[in-house]
């Protein structure tokens, strides 16, 4: 039995509960320890051969239905109704669409690793998709900046933020494993575990292709279809 979840989630309380309080203090502390859980993963991971793929679908599963939650939300908090025009956080055509082609290309890099797994030029895509993929946290960081709507200025916006900046959390996270085992290079983990660290991070650009639908592309476009 690992203790690195039950290790990690005090640790994501801990920022989530300063960021809604305002505690900077908090969120710095939170990213000391989430270094010990990141040292703490690599020892229990590294050059271990183990197969948890239910484990990881259950995980999965249960990211996929966070996302849904707030999919359903927003869907009920929209301020003008479902067909209206809604002022969204940025222009579908702008940062938005910048960010999905700059993911998508990281995506597409990351699967030429994985094609090319234990070949000498290999390291190169992983190398180039994880700039790629600190690109589109740069992208949205502009995007926050460059936005004139606040996260508290309708439960909608509460909503959009909340959703685009769990996935930001999520690309944080996808690059970091990314990071780690480009560092100490991947042979030194098990290839189940580098192959999940890729399967993560598709799956990172699939949810992105959703909250770019229904967060960004107008709804008079697209729930049309669906109803």
């Amino acid at each position: 039995m690992s203790l690195v979840p039950l290790y990690s989630s005090w640790g994501i309380m801990l920022f989530v509960v300063s960021v809604f309080l305002w505690k900077l203090v908090g969120v710095w502390a939170f990213f000391i320890y989430i270094l010990f859980s990141i040292v703490l993963l690599i020892k229990e991971v590294g050059m271990v051969d183990s197969n948890h793929n239910f484990g990881f679908l259950v995980f999965i599963f249960t990211e996929i239905l966070t996302f849904v939650s707030l999919f359903v939300i927003s869907h009920y908090s929209m301020p003008e109704g479902l067909f209206d025009d809604i002022e969204y956080i940025s222009e579908f055509d702008e940062f938005p669409l910048l960010g999905s082609i700059i993911l998508l290309s990281s995506s597409i890099l990351v699967t030429g690793f994985h094609f090319n797994y234990g070949l000498d030029y290999c390291n190169w895509y992983l190398f180039f998709g994880i700039l790629l993929g600190c690109c589109f946290m740069l992208v949205q960081f502009f995007e926050f900046n460059e936005s004139s709507f606040y996260f508290v200025d309708c439960p909608y916006y509460v909503v959009a933020y909340s959703t685009v900046g769990l996935h930001f959390m999520h690309v944080f996270g996808g690059v970091s494993v990314l990071i780690i085992i480009f560092c100490l290079g991947y042979q030194t983990f098990s290839r189940f575990y580098v192959e999940m660290s890729i399967w993560y991070w598709h799956f990172v650009d699939y949810v992105w292709l959703l909250v770019f639908i229904v967060f960004y592309y107008p709804a008079t476009l697209w729930l049309p279809l669906f109803i």
